[in-house]
């Protein structure tokens, strides 16, 4: 949570993949229009421009905006 709080003040778009960390309390990051994704990253994609996006466990895939 600390980090996507201070995250925010460099960019306004961002993400939090929560993983297999502790439930968060999303009251403060909707107010700063910060998305939670909930499920466990199973990969990292990437091509040859770099990293791409994420995977999770389910199959959905989580793509970076460039």
């Amino acid at each position: 949570m600390h980090q996507a709080l201070l995250f925010h003040q460099l960019s306004r778009q961002g993400t939090v993949l929560q993983n297999t960390g502790p439930a968060l309390s999303e009251e403060q990051l909707d107010a700063l229009s910060i998305a939670v994704v909930a499920g466990e990253v199973a990969q990292v994609e990437a091509d040859s421009g770099g990293l791409t996006g994420l995977r999770l466990s389910d199959g959905t895939a989580c793509s970076l905006m460039r």
